[in-house]
């Protein structure tokens, strides 16, 4: 939920947070409480403050509904209009250019018709399966005497580290880490480890390495080699990973529930130098070990069993898919190209729950399944269909399956809009403004902003937005805000959406305010400093508005002005307009709403959205004052 969180804007950020903390805040003590009391100061990657968070909102219910609202329903309840069936007979029938390795082919009878694994051209090749199986029957087997996630998780850790063992990996092809966290995982194994292992290098967003004192790096820039660290080779990497690790080395690798013989080979194939005189310790947990027994109706197991076991899972496994073939084969013929792979997604009730689960010979469903298309469509492949049919029916046995059993596909069409995180547009390349110099500084002895027209050529805000910012031309700006032209003109160009100058500096005087460049204010401080007494005030819009905020009179910020400005209602209209301008999403005035509404007019509201995002602020837009105020009127 907090991660979700952290990718919201701004302002939604700190306001959501808040109505958290405020429910759970008396569930943590005041020390531990200074930590976590403020969105600022959350890092998820802070394994003692995510502990910290978990007791102090464990039983919040506002973030539980915010983690079901934007974190569970999204995914769990989203429905396709359409779902797409591009299959493995997609990818190998249609391309020209059929090209692939595969050091198992146990799986070989849910290829699409036509494609076929080449023999080995090789004797030894050839005898890569028997070599495998005889090099696995040699290895050791073990029971984890454990059962459930979290305890095989910590039971497995501890095996580990056990300096008799002396493991060098840990393939973990069972899943057996899902009991926990890699982080916590690889803390474990860092600070438990025998001290001859340098560090510990996993899989988490990248391969990544910890050394002995906790640094992570990435493996690439780590001084850490494989061969002298501990490798965890994650589910998801046992297949392809290759790490150079010592000849003589050892791996413990993890198996699971219905584990095919390919999965176990492609596991253990991570050890290059098995035929050597590298070697595998075999482990499962107590339910995986009655399911071994079970099958092979043994009290007894060793490595021969539990290749037996993998073996009939590998043929359940191709009969359970077998009808998944034959669907999408049947697809293949009746549409041919992936263009034609969408098909409606039916969501009625009656249709998905109509049939019932029961024995059914594998050719009736063929049958049911070959009514959906138009047989007489001359796109139709019967060559490939008479073929499918042919190896249905020499197969032919009854399963126990539905009628309305899905395709497994992914549905991949979605009636949604693109979210974009962030919206990135090429600004074209302009030619900088070169600043204009002032006849002369001497604008301390000037009472009235429109004395500075003497000195410099200035203009007036309304104007200065229907010449060069359209986006705010509508707005009711106040007369009294003025802005020099070296201000204004950033860019040589007419249109300054994209190269707007943020307001920071301005010179405060008794009949208005003057928006200046950085440049023309260093230009005027020496001035100010020499001059005790001053008809102006130079002063930036930061510091008004924390002095509106802190109630501080404002000769506390100004430079030597004779007669100190006090606020009023009109300058707090002045104030708010240099907000709004300013791309502010949050006002310091107390009555913004009435000040808010004669300012607007009749200004679309995207336009001020608009305003806000060309000045870089839309991250705190949502939930901010502007947005509810925008809302209102």
């Amino acid at each position: 939920a907090i991660s979700q969180l952290l990718k919201c804007d701004e302002t939604e950020q700190r306001e959501i947070y808040n109505e958290w903390w405020n429910d759970s805040k008396h569930l943590v003590e005041d020390e531990e409480a200074r930590k976590i009391d403020d969105i600022d100061k959350i890092d998820i990657t802070n394994d003692r403050q995510l502990k910290l968070l978990g007791t102090a909102f464990k039983y919040n219910r506002e973030l539980i509904n915010f983690w079901l609202r934007y974190c569970i329903l999204p995914d769990e309840t989203k429905q396709f209009t359409h779902k797409i069936i591009a299959t493995a007979w997609d990818t190998g029938l249609t391309s020209h250019l059929i090209n692939g390795f595969s050091g198992t082919r146990d799986k070989s009878k849910l290829f699409p018709c036509g494609l076929n694994q080449i023999p080995p051209s090789t004797i030894d090749a050839s005898a890569t399966d028997g070599l495998m199986a005889y090099l696995m029957k040699n290895q050791e087997y073990k029971t984890l005497d454990v059962d459930g996630k979290s305890q095989t998780f910590s039971y497995l850790l501890e095996e580990i580290c056990n300096p008799e063992n002396a493991y060098a990996a840990l393939i973990d092809c069972g899943a057996l880490l899902s009991g926990g966290t890699m982080g916590d995982a690889v803390q474990y194994l860092v600070q438990n480890l025998p001290v001859s292992y340098e560090g510990v290098i996993y899989y988490e967003e990248g391969w990544k390495t910890i050394d002995r004192n906790g640094k992570k790096t990435n493996k690439i820039n780590s001084s850490i080699e494989e061969r002298n660290g501990f490798v965890i080779y994650d589910q998801k990497r046992c297949r392809g990973a290759d790490m150079k690790l010592k000849p003589d080395a050892k791996a413990i690798l993890t198996l699971k529930t219905l584990l095919t013989k390919d999965d176990l080979m492609q596991a253990a194939g991570r050890m290059r130098q098995i035929s050597g005189n590298q070697t595998l310790t075999v482990v499962a947990n107590n339910s995986v070990a009655q399911e071994i027994m079970f099958v092979n109706k043994t009290e007894c197991i060793s490595m021969i069993e539990v290749i037996n076991w993998t073996l009939i899972n590998t043929v359940k496994y191709t009969e359970k898919y077998r009808t998944y073939w034959m669907k999408q084969g049947i697809h293949f013929a009746a549409t041919g190209v992936i263009e034609e792979c969408i098909r409606k997604e039916d969501l009625k009730l009656e249709e998905i729950y109509m049939d019932s689960h029961g024995l059914i010979q594998l050719s009736e469903v063929y049958d049911k399944e070959i009514t959906l298309y138009n047989t007489s469509h001359p796109s139709i492949n019967h060559k490939l269909l008479d073929e499918i049919k042919s190896v249905v029916t020499s197969i032919d046995t009854k399963l126990s399956i539905s009628l309305s059993i899905d395709n497994e596909c992914e549905k991949e069409i979605e009636e949604e809009k693109e979210i974009e995180m962030e919206k990135q547009t090429e600004i074209p390349i302009v030619q900088v403004h070169a600043e204009t110099n002032w006849n002369n500084y001497q604008v301390v002895l000037f009472s009235s902003v429109l004395q500075v027209s003497e000195l410099t050529k200035i203009h007036n805000l309304k104007t200065m937005c229907k010449k060069h910012y359209p986006v705010l031309y509508r707005v009711n700006w106040p007369t009294k805000i003025y802005a020099t032209l070296n201000f204004i003109k950033t860019v040589d160009c007419l249109q300054l959406s994209n190269y707007l100058r943020p307001v920071i500096f301005l010179l405060k005087f008794q009949d208005g305010v003057l928006l200046i460049s950085p440049r023309e204010a260093d230009m005027l401080l020496p001035e100010f400093r020499r001059r005790y007494h001053s008809q102006c005030i130079l002063t930036t819009l930061t510091y008004w508005k924390e002095a509106k905020q802190s109630g501080k009179e404002e000769h506390e910020l100004q430079l030597g002005a004779i007669n100190p400005l006090k606020f009023t209602a009109e300058e707090d209209v002045i104030l708010s307009a240099l907000q709004l301008f300013n791309g502010d999403t949050t006002f310091v005035v107390e009555d913004i709403e009435g000040i808010f509404a004669e300012l607007i007019g009749n200004c679309p509201r995207y336009k001020l959205k608009e305003n806000v995002e060309n000045r870089g602020h839309s991250r705190t837009y949502k939930r901010s004052t502007l947005q509810r105020l925008l809302n209102y009127v």
